[in-house]
């Protein structure tokens, strides 16, 4: 089921769903315009869909492979249906899902992850980039206000966030500015070390999603229910790229009404 809809869903329904985000078009962005008898038109495709679909419906429901874990079950299930149909397609389609798979998650995970969470993240780049083992707050708090995709220039009502959102955020970790020197003056500081140390310990991998901090995904391979290094054999045919359309069914499949195929009877 596809569901169109400006603005967002409720919660139950989105948290169920693959969502694929659209935006408003620039005047100078050319779009091509969808033909009036584009359902005509892919009337051919709709029939070997249909066909194809009633070929595999079998060996599709029967198949207990599923995407690598994410760290979100409700995630992992709303995939499972295109990961297994990708690896029935084979050839480059268990890639493509398997990369579509790893990007939203990373997307979803950085979208939902808690503010703490990645002001850690964001010193631990604040001291790289200073070089330094000590920083004074008011200079932490000027690197983040320049830092590009981040919300700390506009953190509370419009304002910046200040030194004292920054050590309310911190303090669940246990990293508090001291008083210390820092070159050569008296002020509150954070130190490098503590802040490494927590950042380790709470912010090493986006939301500790095992998806993204894997490259070359390989959605065939990864189910911990797949005990096989892949299900998807290396010379898989696409039997979509087919012009004559597909073999005739198996006798040990059930019968199937050819009207079924006949997008003009669906009603």
């Amino acid at each position: 089921m596809a569901i169109a809809g400006i603005g967002g869903q409720r919660d139950t329904l989105m948290s169920r769903s693959i969502v694929i985000g659209l935006r408003r078009r620039l005047p100078e962005e050319p779009v091509e315009r969808l033909p009036i008898d584009l359902h005509q038109q892919l009337l051919r495709i709709r029939r070997q869909i249909a066909r194809w679909a009633a070929d595999n419906v079998i060996g599709i429901g029967a198949m207990a492979t599923e995407p690598p874990d994410c760290g979100d079950d409700r995630r992992r299930d709303n995939w499972t249906p295109l990961h297994r149909i990708a690896t029935v397609l084979g050839a480059s389609w268990p890639d493509r899902i398997a990369t579509a798979y790893a990007a939203q998650a990373q997307a979803e995970d950085e979208d939902n992850e808690p503010a703490g969470v990645m002001l850690l993240r964001d010193l631990t780049e604040v001291f790289a980039a200073a070089g330094t083992d000590r920083l004074a707050s008011s200079l932490l708090v000027g690197d983040l206000m320049v830092m590009e995709d981040r919300p700390w220039a506009e953190w509370r009502h419009g304002k910046p966030i200040s030194a004292q959102g920054v050590a309310r955020l911190m303090k669940p970790f246990g990293v508090k500015a001291r008083v210390m020197k820092v070159n050569g003056v008296s002020t509150r500081a954070y130190l490098r070390s503590e802040v490494e140390a927590a950042a380790l310990r709470y912010a090493s991998s986006p939301n500790r999603n095992p998806v993204t901090l894997k490259e070359n995904q390989c959605v065939s391979g990864s189910s911990s229910r797949n005990p096989e290094t892949k299900v998807t054999p290396e010379d898989s045919p696409n039997t979509l790229k087919s012009n004559g359309g597909y073999a005739v069914t198996p006798t040990t499949h059930p019968a199937v009404d050819p009207d079924a195929f006949d997008p003009d009877a669906w009603g």
